[in-house]
């Protein structure tokens, strides 16, 4: 009985001891899922894994796995035309040619058995019409993908891994039917059932040792793979799961390119050689220095770039040798080296690549001889709604307002502005002024042209910008260090006055309680609001308006940027900018505020 009491007192004393740690509710947590109705991802780009492009050359899909999304781009300009997807953790990306279909082989969800996961996009929505699952736990890393013109088959090839039941796991072949869901494999030794002999479980940790499993189609649809011997390349029919024909290398085939009908690159450490796909011969070789991270070749087949850690190799195959390098820019941020994925194309002739280890996309213009990083979405903050509340406006400090369609819970697309856009205020048809703190500047924008109109200095940064109703003037507040910290700015004939607060005209004088960086923002018409709370990690706060007793506290472990709250036919929301992963993944979290309880009147 003694024992029974004291064991009874240890547990009061725990579960007193919990209570007085939590710093908040335990329900808390539960009302984040409650009042979420969107997580809409602004088009960051970090830990990209591959690269694709659209037939014509002019889009290109980035698939992410930090941000677990995929970014669509403009190829030409570099402008990021918007995001889709709900992924896990996606590898390879594939456009199609003949219809409007990307394919997306992603890491299928560990509670269902792991795997991998194809799922198949509607390039022009980002609608998902359909997945297939491809069941075998060694699938969750995916080395390579290839997948036929008529949209039948795909084949995977599974990344060596080191396991700490089965010691080092080789790569293996698979098949999959993409019309009946069914898969096979095809290629490599069979998954291991029984731990390894004792001694043999250390695993290759050396790269270079693994055996890793190149594959391609040629113009036929014949699979062109290495599933068991590196310097062996095998030829499997169309859909067929046995190879009929073989080429053996003197060198270990890392990559494999498709250069025309009849005609193959394979690509080792410091060698490449031309095979001839119709009599399984290679009728060329060369030898450079380095190890290969990715290759492509332009659509003739006469030229293969051969990606390095620092430059990019172009061999022209009908001379045999390789011309002058493209080096890759070093100097942070700029930095394009370990080039994990590249692509070419024509009008103009250039090359679409994603350096700095998934992290840095870029255009590289042949003729030129010029790069052009893509502009990123990365630390957001003011958030501000268009006149008609359908769309949200995310500035960023990347120098662009990345833009979300509210009613469809997707971004759209990004706008370049330059500098650090604070605030945007919009007049007229499709038109805004844009203050720019880093360029200590107002600009001036058709936001449905996407092109700047003007660009007004000012004598400070600006912060807070309004506009009259008829477009003519608009007042911007400055650092408070002077009493005339009020600009007004005519914007026909840009000239500029500052004022103290008492000067400002009726019309502009609601900029005096405007903060895009204040902590509580609450609809007038409703009272449905939002406060933003940072103890060590940033809290979120949901309430009706009045003091924070009658809020609802969500907790949201991210670095919070701003918030805006909107009211239309929906119901009433707050919109919250965030990021988290060092900006790997921004954010912009849709909250109910027409969900939260009802408050009580006095005297009931």
């Amino acid at each position: 009985m003694v024992v029974r009491a004291f064991t009874a007192c240890l547990c009061l004393l725990g579960s007193a001891g919990f209570v007085v740690a939590q710093s908040r509710p335990a329900d808390s947590y539960a009302a984040y899922d409650r009042y979420l109705a969107a997580e809409i991802r602004l088009g960051s780009i970090n830990r990209g894994e591959d690269l694709t492009l659209s037939p014509d050359g002019k889009r290109a899909w980035i698939c992410l796995s930090l941000a677990r999304t995929v970014v669509c781009f403009d190829a030409t300009t570099g402008r990021i035309l918007g995001t889709f997807g709900n992924l896990n953790n996606p590898f390879v990306i594939h456009c199609r040619q003949s219809d409007k279909r990307l394919y997306v082989v992603d890491e299928a969800k560990r509670s269902g058995g792991g795997g991998a996961v194809i799922r198949v996009f509607d390039t022009e929505t980002g609608r998902q019409i359909r997945s297939v699952t491809v069941d075998d736990w060694r699938l969750y890393r995916v080395a390579a993908a290839a997948f036929s013109k008529d949209g039948k088959w795909a084949w995977l090839v599974s990344q060596p891994c080191d396991s700490s039941c089965y010691g080092h796991v080789p790569p293996a072949l698979f098949r999959v039917d993409l019309k009946t869901g069914t898969w096979k494999q095809i290629g490599g030794p069979p998954p291991p059932t029984k731990p390894p002999l004792s001694g043999n479980n250390t695993g290759l940790r050396n790269w270079k040792d693994r055996h890793h499993i190149a594959l391609t189609l040629d113009a036929g649809g014949r699979l062109l793979a290495t599933p068991d011997k590196q310097n062996v390349l095998r030829a499997y029919p169309s859909g067929k799961t046995k190879p009929t024909e073989s080429l053996q290398l003197d060198f270990k085939i890392l990559r494999l390119q498709f250069l025309k009908p009849g005609r193959v690159a394979a690509i080792g450490e410091s060698r490449v050689a031309i095979i001839d796909t119709k009599r399984m011969k290679a009728i060329a070789r060369s030898s450079f220095s380095g190890l290969p991270t990715i290759a492509c070749a332009d659509a003739a087949g006469r030229e293969i770039f051969i990606a390095l850690k620092s430059k990019i190799l172009r061999f022209n195959v009908a001379r045999g040798r390789f011309d002058r390098p493209i080096p890759l820019p070093t100097k942070y941020p700029n930095s394009f080296r370990e080039v994990v994925a590249i692509r070419w194309t024509d009008k103009p002739e250039r090359l679409v690549g994603l350096g700095g280890g998934g992290g840095c996309p870029f255009i590289y213009d042949l003729r030129k001889g010029t790069f052009q990083r893509i502009t990123s979405v990365r630390h957001p903050g003011n958030v501000i709604l268009s006149p008609d509340g359908n769309l949200a406006y995310v500035c960023c400090d990347s120098g662009c307002l990345s833009v979300a369609d509210l009613r469809a819970n997707r971004c759209v697309g990004t706008i370049p502005v330059g500098g650090k856009p604070v605030d945007v205020a919009f007049f007229g048809k499709n038109k805004a002024v844009i203050s720019d703190e880093s360029g200590k500047r107002l600009v001036v924008m058709d936001m449905a042209k996407l092109k700047v109109l003007a660009r007004i200095p000012l004598r400070d940064l600006p912060w807070c910008v309004v506009v009259t109703k008829d477009g003519k003037t608009a007042a911007v507040t400055l650092p408070a260090e002077r009493e005339d910290r009020y600009a007004i700015v005519d914007l026909r004939s840009q000239k500029v006055r500052y004022v103290e607060a008492s000067a400002l005209p009726k019309e502009l004088r609601g900029i005096i309680d405007r903060k895009p960086w204040g902590h509580k923002k609450v609809d007038p018409k409703t009272g449905r609001g939002v406060r933003l709370h940072s103890s060590g990690k940033d809290t979120l706060t949901l309430y009706l308006g009045g003091d924070q007793k009658q809020g609802v506290l969500v907790p949201l472990f991210n670095d919070i940027g701003g918030a805006v709250v909107g009211s239309g036919p929906q119901g009433d929301f707050a919109y919250v900018s965030c990021s988290c992963y060092g900006s790997s993944r921004v954010t912009l979290l849709k909250f109910r505020l027409h969900a939260l309880p009802q408050r009580r009147a006095k005297g009931k």
